[in-house]
């Protein structure tokens, strides 16, 4: 189920989970209190590799995992660098425990057994459709994973390209991951923050969350589209022309269907379509509310 973007705070020099040869601020712990506060979901990564100590498996790795299973209670466990592992060993137990907790917890494909919840590839866009759950995740520095003093701040992914990433992304079953590195105080930089506050201005929700792929992709240029049960949604990733939105695709409408714009005005004001001769699509769209938004419009289309 396509479902949402996650934020990544990437934070570098390891976090202490109270294990010899981790580093002394238990940075994961302090997240951790704070996110208590909060109804957030936990997604937590492993990437710590000691190559050259022998018992590294049973002395690091697997009491660190244990830790983010049991102590951080972690709802996803993300796994990086691939090499030897002891999650096949412990996993079994910790699928068991939270099921007896009632708890729901996963594990993308980097952690070295032969079952996975999600696919993780990273900078990676498809031009079709997949139908195994994934989610692609990149940088808002586009040169590192955390944060780097030397990158200019014209040179952070933008709003615009965030906000397109995010819908292409999840149009096509999956989830966005964008990762943030804040500076040694924890200050989020500005162009990280103002782009993800514009793109949280932008989130229309109702055509995101819950929502479903359809099997049509991005076939058309800049037109993206999520369906759930008594809903056709929209996505336009460019401004539509003469007011009117068009497209080519197969789309599961019927005459008296009701369409409306998700705009901030939530005015609810049904716009007029129609199938002109050749079968194309043609929504009459309110240049006016189209004018409130930036970046991406977003129509939805009741089933009647």
């Amino acid at each position: 189920m396509v479902t949402l973007m996650e934020v990544m705070i990437c934070i570098t020099g390891g976090a202490q989970l109270e294990l010899p040869a981790t580093t002394f601020f238990n940075a994961l712990g302090s997240l951790e209190v704070s996110r208590k506060m909060r109804t957030i979901r936990r997604s937590m990564s492993h990437t710590q590799v000691m190559w050259k100590w022998r018992t590294f498996l049973q002395d690091i790795m697997r009491p660190q995992m244990e830790a983010l299973f049991y102590q951080y209670e972690t709802d996803i466990l993300w796994c990086d660098i691939g090499g030897p592992t002891v999650f096949p060993d412990i996993a079994p137990m910790w699928f068991n425990w939270a099921k007896s907790n009632g708890r729901h917890v996963i594990a993308n494909a980097r952690c070295g057994a032969n079952y996975s919840d999600f696919d993780n590839p990273e900078y990676t866009d498809t031009t079709h459709l997949k139908m195994r759950k994934w989610e692609s995740s990149e940088v808002s520095d586009p040169y590192s994973y955390g944060y780097n003093q030397d990158t200019p701040d014209e040179n952070y992914r933008n709003s615009t390209y965030i906000l397109h990433s995010f819908i292409d992304i999840v149009s096509k079953n999956g989830n966005y991951l964008i990762d943030i590195g804040p500076t040694a105080n924890g200050t989020i930089v500005s162009p990280s923050r103002t782009s993800l506050l514009k793109v949280g201005e932008w989130l229309m929700g109702e055509a995101i969350y819950d929502t479903q792929y359809w099997y049509v992709t991005a076939e058309e240029g800049d037109l993206r589209f999520t369906t759930k049960s008594d809903a056709f949604h929209m996505i336009s990733l460019s401004y539509p022309t003469d007011g009117v939105l068009r497209s080519i695709s197969p789309l599961p409408l019927k005459d008296g269907d009701i369409a409306t714009f998700l705009g901030p005005s939530q005015s609810q004001k049904e716009l007029t379509w129609s199938w002109s001769e050749n079968r194309v699509f043609e929504l009459f769209v309110d240049e006016e509310e189209l004018a409130m938004v930036q970046d991406a419009w977003a129509f939805k289309i009741r089933y009647t």
